[in-house]
């Protein structure tokens, strides 16, 4: 019978995992001991027994079949050989091991000190993840990746040490790693992928490499130790809640960067006093949402997008609206909540829009379109030149108790005064 180039193919792989599991079994002789599988003229390690506690030290080579194998690989196939041994403690690897697969350690929650040989070049996503009881890990030279979740809720570890040849730290990798404080990003790193670092609440000594790109979501949300944050030129683009939650950030250089920004970039950084350089050309959604002692931005000449969302729960008194600025602050629900509103100003210079007493309007004065909410007025006198008021153009204005309108003036809708209990509407 004649097997095309295909089916040979798939009948050789399917001998070698049968073989392999012949040997699996072979290797299982006495008590408590690891298992292997063969790949090839290479052994992994398949299994370790749950009822394996202690220091456990893989050897540098194992017989299989009456015939010994170099051991390369922790993990293969579809085999997790240590995840959720929960007696294991230690670990020693030969200089053999190449490779640990995904999910190889995932759930030995007593396992404190295991050593990487330099011969590692590979690391799988969830290798280490829920290793709570590991404090200090070294990678070797020739990781590229720090893959997902590899190091995720490793609840006390305290020192890792990167190689330079990092190029990406990935989604989740050090996420819940809240003891941990002895680590410097590498130097050549370029993306740092989303929740890298969220809750590494005891980090504080963050340096952004210089030549990094991307920036993910959360990727540092909740590292409440940190106190300032420079973002270099290099960034592209910070995705949404990058730094939210970190709640011990008080300075923030931004470096002149242009770059793109996802929303609640600083959301509930509620000690950020400063903002420096900010050259951004938006600033979108929740960007300062609930820093409460944000006081006071100062734009750059890039910036032509500003949602007043951006701002909500600051302590900033006065918008000051650039010249450049040619979208976004006419959208006035995204005022509502923000309390300590209480002057709008426009540059003169500004073609879409103008502002009269702090009051902002469209350029030819024919549409009002914010009311400040914290404005400390509480009557208001609609001009003659208006002959429109935008949709939540007075909402939120609590302190507001009378507003009078031109005879027979009507260009307005039951959301213009919404939220403003004691506002009494008025005619001529």
């Amino acid at each position: 019978m004649f097997l095309s180039g295909e089916k040979m193919k798939k009948l050789l792989l399917f001998l070698s995992f049968l073989l392999g599991a012949v040997l699996l079994v072979q290797a299982q002789s006495g008590f408590y001991k690891l298992q292997y599988l063969l790949e090839g003229a290479e052994a992994c390690v398949s299994k370790c027994p749950q009822q394996m506690s202690g220091k456990v030290e893989v050897p540098e080579k194992t017989r299989l079949g009456g015939q010994e194998y170099p051991v390369t690989g922790v993990g293969c196939l579809l085999y997790h050989p240590f995840k959720d041994c929960r007696g294991v403690t230690e670990v020693v690897l030969p200089s053999s091991v190449t490779k640990i697969e995904s999910e190889s350690f995932r759930g030995c929650v007593r396992l404190k000190k295991i050593n990487l040989p330099s011969s590692v070049k590979k690391i799988g996503f969830s290798a280490f993840e829920g290793c709570e009881s590991l404090d200090a890990i070294v990678v070797p030279q020739g990781i590229s990746m720090i893959e997902l979740s590899t190091f995720k809720n490793c609840k006390t570890l305290k020192s890792v040490s990167l190689p330079f040849t990092v190029k990406e730290i990935g989604n989740g990798s050090f996420s819940g790693c809240a003891n941990l404080t002895d680590f410097k990003i590498p130097s050549y790193v370029v993306d740092i992928d989303d929740e890298a670092f969220k809750d590494c609440s005891s980090w504080s000594d963050v340096i952004l490499p210089s030549v990094v790109k991307k920036i993910g979501a959360e990727s540092f949300s909740g590292c409440s130790s940190i106190k300032e944050i420079a973002i270099p030129g290099s960034v592209d683009y910070v995705w949404n809640g990058a730094f939210s939650k970190c709640s011990g950030l008080k300075k923030v250089d931004l470096k002149g960067c242009s770059f793109g920004g996802g929303e609640s970039m600083f959301e509930l950084c509620e000690n950020l006093e400063s903002v420096d350089n900010f050259n951004l050309k938006s600033v979108p959604a929740k960007m300062f949402k609930n820093c409460g002692k944000l006081k006071s931005i100062s734009w750059g000449p890039a910036v032509s997008f500003v949602n007043p969302n951006a701002f909500v729960g600051t302590s900033i008194e006065e918008l000051v609206v650039p010249k450049t600025v040619v979208e976004g602050i006419e959208y006035a629900e995204n005022y509502v909540g923000w309390k300590c509103l209480k002057k709008i100003s426009v540059d003169p210079a500004n073609n879409k829009y103008t502002s009269v007493d702090g009051v902002l309007y469209n350029k030819d004065k024919t549409k009002l379109l914010r009311f400040p909410p914290g404005k400390e007025s509480d009557e208001f006198v609609l001009p003659a030149s208006v002959k429109q008021i935008a949709d939540y153009a007075f909402s939120g204005c609590k302190g507001l108790k009378k507003l009078v309108l031109p005879k027979g003036f009507s260009a307005f809708s039951e959301n213009s005064f919404s939220d403003c209990p004691d506002l009494n509407v008025e005619m001529k």
